[in-house]
């Protein structure tokens, strides 16, 4: 069996020691697999994974987010463009940077839920009037690497997976 394919039983074993306090870490050394194949496990599991920094935390009793002497709502500006928490449940979880709360760059949680997908690392998003807080989807153009090369990307009849270059 592949290591990153777990029985239903193993599958289960490792949610429960997640959730019981055990880290990812000491998880991908105990089962053999990587940390990120344990991480989704556990997600595909239906398990809830702690924020990042908590490692060692006691886990039963977190504090609520709105709980926090700061709480803005969940959306705050990052060298001048917006970002938003993302719960784990989001499609747009998987591009949330490292840190005790997973934010994404508002701009790119747009996109990622207009095609319906997380972007890849070496896709970007142009803000077409120069506007970084002007986050409105017809706004936005998907763009590879640094805002491409003298074009932008569309997708081919709607399948988020299917885009092409357009000369600008």
């Amino acid at each position: 069996m592949p290591k990153y394919k777990f029985d239903d039983a193993t599958a289960d074993q490792i949610v429960q020691e997640y959730e019981g306090g055990a880290s990812l870490s000491k998880l991908a050394k105990q089962y053999g697999a990587g940390i990120m194949t344990i991480r989704a496990t556990v997600l595909r599991r239906g398990g809830v994974m702690r924020p990042q920094g908590t490692e060692g935390l006691h886990w039963s009793h977190p504090v609520r987010r709105s709980d926090r002497h700061n709480w803005n709502g969940g959306r705050k500006r990052i060298n001048g463009y917006w970002a938003m928490l993302v719960d784990a449940d989001d499609l747009a979880f998987p591009m949330a940077w490292s840190g005790p709360d997973p934010y994404v760059l508002e701009h790119r949680y747009v996109m990622a839920h207009q095609l319906g997908r997380p972007l890849t690392a070496d896709e970007s998003v142009h803000h077409i009037d120069g506007n970084r807080l002007n986050n409105t989807p017809e706004n936005l153009q998907l763009r590879r690497r640094h805002h491409g090369m003298n074009s932008r990307y569309q997708c081919n009849g709607c399948g988020s997976h299917d885009i092409a270059a357009v000369p600008l």
